[in-house]
């Protein structure tokens, strides 16, 4: 186990609460218009902002194991927004491009410091990624605040996050070098429970049901890992300290049990978007 990060509750679970019933209408509106999927987005931008400013002077002092702690903190804040952060492609390739999908010399972003941090264990010369990695996530934060979603790109976008999760971070192919993919995957499922949230007023009786008890599923299994990333309720401890389980301590058998309901979740995901899909 590393000793690097958070302690907390499931937003998940908070969104499923506060979400009404709602009730099945004939087909989607154009703009999903949900207060606090709006709220969810504009806080979590925001937080990752702070993040990323946060591990700034840790960087520049050379301080390693604190950037790391820093680095895992602001990368659980990113996942918990991705599926709309990959709306803006350009700026999503800056920000979370992986070294297999681009060149050297185009490599920044978090996975650029997360290769110095882990892989050489030096913070020399990462600052001046940071600070570029920090306006882009500023400017991210300010298309995310502007930014509308229709209840389609809402449905996709959960079933393309619940994908790569079982291709890209169940896999080890995300956090190659720091392992951290556990607590990625806790934030995008509580992107999913938001976009979830939005989308139940025009979601089937039938259709809520399944994803929320399909929902609390794959929260639990992925709890059994690590705690959840996030605690609204409780300051955060600005030291390095709690524990995440890093991905090559699981056996390829605990891989299957936490991709199974992942997988489960997703399938149900592109049953609601392929049928957005025809209602457009």
């Amino acid at each position: 186990m590393r000793n690097l990060l958070l302690t907390g509750i499931s937003a998940l679970l908070l969104v499923l609460a506060i979400t009404g019933c709602g009730s099945g209408r004939e087909g989607p509106p154009a703009v999903v218009r949900s207060a606090p999927y709006r709220a969810y987005l504009e806080e979590n931008a925001a937080s990752l902002v702070r993040a990323i400013q946060a591990m700034l002077p840790e960087l520049e002092h050379g301080e390693v194991s604190r950037a790391q702690s820093r680095f895992v903190r602001a990368r659980v804040r990113y996942s918990q927004i991705e599926p709309a952060a990959k709306a803006f492609p350009q700026l999503n390739a800056r920000i979370d491009g992986l070294p297999r999908q681009v060149t050297e010399s185009r490599l920044t972003g978090f996975h650029r410091i997360e290769r110095e941090l882990w892989e050489a264990e030096d913070a020399a010369g990462m600052t001046a990624v940071a600070r570029r990695l920090l306006a882009d996530t500023k400017q991210l934060q300010e298309d995310l605040v502007s930014a509308d979603f229709s209840a389609q790109e809402l449905a996709g976008g959960a079933r393309r996050i619940l994908s790569e999760i079982s291709t890209v971070k169940l896999t080890n192919k995300e956090d190659v070098y720091s392992g951290a993919d556990l607590v990625e995957v806790s934030g995008n499922l509580e992107a999913v429970g938001a976009a979830f949230g939005a989308l139940r007023p025009i979601l089937t009786e039938s259709e809520r049901a399944r994803l929320r008890t399909l929902l609390h599923r794959a929260y639990a299994k992925v709890a059994e890992y690590g705690t959840p990333a996030r605690d609204p309720d409780q300051p955060r401890d600005l030291s390095p300290g709690a524990i995440f389980i890093v991905f090559d301590e699981l056996s390829p058998d605990e891989v299957e049990q936490l991709d199974r309901p992942i997988r489960a979740l997703g399938g149900a995901f592109s049953e609601v978007d392929t049928r957005l899909q025809e209602v457009d």
